[in-house]
């Protein structure tokens, strides 16, 4: 570009010629200048780089600063950039690709990093196909990467916001339904306390009263793993969700949230619909979307909840992917909108609530994760004929897996082995000690983590297993994991948390003999699940 010679070595033009030569020359110096590209032009075979001065001003150096070679490049490549850069590069140069084209951070003069698209492409190649020379373009683009970084910052504040504001309104709820559910498990626990101390062994009396506990305890823990994935602060995980399991998951959470006037009404789609996606995200969804409808119906009306399925062609939704959705859909026959306020339904901070009912952030928050997960809102509404907004994500072939798919017939595997056990909370160290001793193995028992060490230095035998809650006060389970590991390379770990398994986030992972169970579990699983561990072989 800025040294090259407008014709090659002994060749003679005619004036008129050199003079188009020129011209053509000055347009397309003219055309680079106002693109504001930085332009490069690489030698493979020798190595030499030749970089325009546009290019080198892009990172604050002046002409003569920097060595034309391959190697000035690839020092001021990002290190966490260059595994990724090289990978694509190598693609195109070994003809995988039609052309280059990344995103990373170059180091400017000043020691800042500065976010580039590169864009390139083989230009000449010899006769065995190798690549010989290539040559593109670099464009500034770290002030667009930063304004979406502040972007993806201020949409986290919004989704929290919007959060917090629908955990008010369900808290008053929940608590009704936990009372329901505890008045079930104390008067259950009292009649079978009763019956033990008269000697009554009325069989169907014991059965029914003991159904109806577990029955009570299942409920309020489906409860409790709802409220953590709607209310937790992590980082999104998608997961293979089926939306009718999630919708039924949630009905008694929206009877809660919406007034007695208000009819609710739930269909499921006959056939599983799998998507992917974040569960807490989903539940926010649903949670904002229901709060919404209920305000809209001031007088009353129905709530319609609808899992369905349809498949979209290309020219469906422009920017959409074609191919199988499954649709969230949530109608109400509340008041309505008109086209001016569908408009900016989605925008953040509107909304048609008077000031101090609502923030604006909910259809703005459910706008963004549906986006996020590949897929979008179509919304249909007039001014006295309600709302319908239907969510469509893409549908996914995989199986859902959880818990509750889990088989619970059959005894639970035994052992023998010795099993190191740290939990701080009394009641339930006492009931997986029991669970424990009564399926064989030998159980050393800790309510801390210095405790569980003390205990470990004074055993003479071997542990094969620790069991250990995942936050406990003074010392975590990951840091006495650790410090096991320390001292017994060969240690196993099951964790067990009230918590989601974020918790373990930050410490480093036990490759091959770590498992994490979440609370409340059943003593046949946590039996599994330690049998599992125990078998494994070492890695």
């Amino acid at each position: 570009m800025d040294s090259a010679k407008p014709w090659s070595a002994g060749q003679s033009l005619h004036g008129q010629e050199l003079e188009a030569l020129r011209e053509s020359e000055e347009r397309l110096k003219l055309a680079l200048a106002g693109s504001d590209e930085g332009v490069w032009d690489w030698n493979i075979v020798t190595g030499d780089v030749h970089f325009s001065r546009r290019w080198m001003e892009m990172l604050e150096y002046l002409p003569g600063e920097l060595e034309g070679n391959v190697s000035t490049w690839e020092k001021l490549v990002h290190p966490d950039d260059m595994p990724m850069v090289m990978a694509v590069l190598q693609k195109h140069l070994d003809g995988e690709t039609p052309f280059y084209e990344t995103e990373h951070r170059l180091l400017t003069k000043s020691g800042e990093w500065k976010w580039i698209l590169d864009r390139g492409k083989v230009m000449e190649r010899d006769a065995d196909g190798n690549a010989v020379r290539a040559a593109g373009t670099h464009t500034d683009i770290d002030e667009r990467k930063k304004a979406e970084a502040v972007r993806e910052r201020l949409e986290a504040r919004l989704r929290k916001a919007s959060r917090m504001e629908a955990i008010g309104q369900l808290a008053g709820g929940l608590a009704h339904d936990f009372n329901n559910l505890l008045t079930v498990i104390l008067g259950n626990t009292r009649v079978l306390s009763d019956m033990a101390r008269d000697g009554v062994t009325d069989a169907a009396v014991l059965r029914e009263a003991v159904n109806e506990v577990d029955r009570a305890a299942h409920r309020g823990a489906s409860l409790t793993r709802s409220l953590l994935a709607f209310s937790r602060k992590q980082v999104t995980r998608a997961e293979v969700l089926d939306l009718n399991r999630v919708l039924a998951d949630m009905e008694r959470m929206f009877a809660r949230l919406i007034r007695d006037d208000i009819v609710l009404n739930v269909e499921l789609c006959p056939e599983p619909q799998c998507v992917k996606a974040d569960p807490g995200q989903l539940s926010q969804i649903l949670m904002n979307l229901v709060v919404n409808a209920g305000d809209a119906m001031t007088g009353g009306g129905t709530l319609e909840l609808r899992v369905s399925r349809v498949r979209l062609d290309a020219e469906a939704v422009r920017g959409v992917k074609a191919g199988p959705y499954c649709v969230l859909t949530v109608k109400d026959t509340g008041e309505g909108m008109d086209a001016a306020t569908r408009d900016r339904v989605f925008e953040p901070f509107f909304t048609t609530k008077t000031q101090g009912k609502g923030t604006g952030l909910g259809l703005s928050t459910v706008y963004g994760i549906v986006r996020q997960a590949g897929g979008f809102v179509a919304v249909e509404s007039e001014p006295g004929r309600g709302s319908t907004f239907a969510i469509h994500l893409p549908a996914v072939e995989e199986a859902v897996v959880s818990r509750e798919d889990l088989p619970r017939d059959g005894a639970a595997p035994t052992g023998t082995e010795t099993v190191l056990l740290c939990e701080d909370e009394d009641l339930v160290r006492r009931l997986l000690e029991r669970v424990l001793v009564r399926h064989g193995y030998r159980v050393l028992v800790a309510s801390s983590g210095s405790a569980a060490l003390d205990v470990a230095k004074k055993h003479d035998g071997a542990i094969d297993l620790v069991i250990t809650d995942v936050v406990m006060p003074h010392m975590s389970g990951p840091v006495l994991a650790e410090k096991m590991r320390a001292a017994l390379p060969g240690i196993r770990v099951l964790f067990v948390s009230g918590y989601g398994a974020e918790e373990l986030d930050g410490y480093e992972p036990l490759p091959g003999r770590t498992e994490f169970l979440e609370k409340p579990f059943q003593p046949e699983e946590l039996m599994r699940r330690a049998r599992a561990l125990l078998d494994r072989e070492p890695t």
